[in-house]
């Protein structure tokens, strides 16, 4: 679709321009909402991501999460999936996958998100852009899109995104394959 690939060109441009000292003020704010949200506290597992390419910075959240007693897990690609690995901590040592994204090493424990579902779980979504009604734009894999689909039936998953509030746009062009977030994450001002 033309016009997501458009956004995606000009969402990429805006988070590159993205100064490091606005950067650090959003990620700050935003994280401390994440951390006092219903949504953190009744979840046992953190389901994050590793920044690439100037994306919203999680691991100090994630690092808050173990330091909490909370369960993380992050992503690896394998293939048309995103596998998650259990993670003990933010201070390891990662791989590079070839789409330029930090991944744990392969050889932790890989967790499905199902079954963390009944401990409670919070994925954290990435992406370039997102609307108020909790759409978003990713780089176009669909691996997200996939994963929450699966997902669905699990009343004790919550999806959710933290981002720049330069990445809010009135409206993200939408398919019927992509998958609404739960709570979106930003500063307003």
């Amino acid at each position: 679709m033309q016009a997501k690939t458009a956004l995606r060109r000009k969402m990429k441009q805006v988070l590159k321009d993205l100064s490091e000292n606005e950067r650090h003020i959003q990620e700050s704010e935003v994280l401390e909402m994440v951390a006092a949200g219903t949504e953190w506290a009744f979840s046992e597992w953190i389901f994050g991501y590793l920044s690439m390419n100037g994306e919203f910075n999680l691991d100090a959240l994630l690092d808050r999460a173990v330091n909490e007693g909370k369960k993380i897990a992050l992503p690896r690609v394998d293939g048309s999936e995103l596998r998650f690995i259990q993670v003990q901590d933010m201070h390891t040592a990662w791989e590079i996958h070839p789409y330029g994204m930090r991944e744990p090493r392969d050889e932790g424990l890989y967790v499905d998100p199902a079954l963390c579902a009944e401990d409670g779980l919070l994925m954290l979504v990435p992406g370039l852009c997102f609307d108020l009604e909790g759409y978003r734009l990713g780089y176009g894999g669909g691996f997200y899109d996939r994963l929450l689909s699966g997902l669905r039936p699990y009343s004790r998953v919550k999806s959710a995104a933290c981002f720049f509030r330069q990445q809010l746009v009135d409206a993200v062009p939408r398919e019927a394959h992509d998958r609404r977030l739960d709570r979106l994450f930003f500063t307003a001002k």
